[in-house]
């Protein structure tokens, strides 16, 4: 038996398929997020923009023709997310290392809700 962090399943097919879209549902969430505080954009504002753009739907990974743009409430519930588990300051913290060794960062500040 495959035990999954929201699904208990019979068939490991099936459980690793959850796992993917699992990691892409989160990782595509935090792209937008950081779209959201760089461009200083509304969870409305966000989501039109995001259908708006292009470069911005695939820097997020999101394939209209198979999925939809996540809606302002799913932004919301996303940012209570970070914010209940205190990850906000600690996404931001990594991005500036990360930046920071590739040289793309000199002393620059984020502003951090």
């Amino acid at each position: 038996m495959c035990r999954g962090s929201v699904v208990v399943c019979n068939q490991p097919e099936l459980c690793e398929r959850q796992a993917r879209l699992s990691a892409d549902w989160l990782g595509a969430n935090r792209r937008i997020y950081f779209l959201q505080q760089w461009y200083g954009l509304s969870d409305e504002g966000l989501e039109d923009t995001l259908y708006d753009s292009i470069a911005l739907y695939a820097f997020v990974g999101i394939d209209l023709v198979v999925e939809n743009v996540p809606d302002a409430t799913t932004l919301l519930k996303f940012q209570r997310l970070l914010i209940e588990r205190d990850l906000t300051r600690k996404l931001f913290d990594e991005i500036g290392i990360s930046l920071c060794k590739r040289g793309q960062q000199k002393g620059a500040s984020l502003s951090i809700p």
